[in-house]
């Protein structure tokens, strides 16, 4: 039977040890011609339980698995942080509607109604006009008076002396009044009543609607 020498560096002494004594080599390990190993299935000594088993190998082991949890935590944290936290949508408030009525005199014989139109809070009287006349019409903005001159209006063009004017109606006094401002400038309220006429401005005073609602 073969034996096997141990040397020990520190005292220089040599012990001989059966063959049977000597550590089997794991499978999957190769040896060279001298028979040191050459390469190891770690998968082998997972299976047999070898690596497991070490100190040294379970020393090794045992930091990085906590490595790894430490890593996982600080990504699984990261990607908690860079979700964004769920915005409100601005809901629109809708604006209130208000209903008033716009008459388009040409004539004594051609007058026209739009009653009872619903527009917005905030719409002025030039607005107005644009939306009962589908936009049939032709204007001119001065920016220094901030308003619209109208020239023509339903297919009827100014010819001095007559112009397109504008005018409310004053409830209390159950009359029309000339628009103090212009069409632009005009905010219109919830009942107005306003009125385009074709006006001879040659008479003095000019004549007003003819037709009253």
């Amino acid at each position: 039977m073969g034996r096997l020498v141990l040397t020990s560096a520190s005292q220089g002494m040599q012990q001989e040890l059966p063959s049977a004594a000597r550590p089997e080599p794991v499978e999957g390990q190769a040896r060279g011609s001298t028979g040191s190993p050459r390469a190891v299935d770690c998968a082998a000594l997972f299976r047999k339980g070898v690596l497991a088993l070490h100190p040294c190998v379970g020393a090794v082991l045992k930091p990085a698995v906590a490595v790894l949890a430490l890593v996982a935590i600080s990504v699984l944290f990261v990607v908690g942080c860079g979700q964004a936290a769920p915005v409100a949508t601005p809901t629109s408030t809708p604006v209130p509607a208000i209903r008033v009525s716009l008459l388009v005199q040409v004539s004594r014989d051609d007058a026209r109604w739009f009653q009872g139109v619903e527009v917005p809070r905030g719409t002025n009287a030039y607005e107005l006009t644009e939306r009962v006349t589908e936009g049939n019409l032709d204007a001119t903005w001065y920016p220094a008076y901030r308003s619209h001159f109208v020239n023509a209006l339903l297919g009827v063009k100014n010819t001095d002396p007559r112009y397109w004017l504008t005018y409310l109606w004053d409830e209390s006094q159950a009359k029309w009044e000339p628009l103090p401002v212009g069409a632009d400038l005009f905010s219109l309220k919830d009942g107005h009543v306003l009125a385009w006429a074709y006006t001879d401005t040659s008479e003095k005073p000019s004549s007003l609607p003819s037709v009253v609602p």
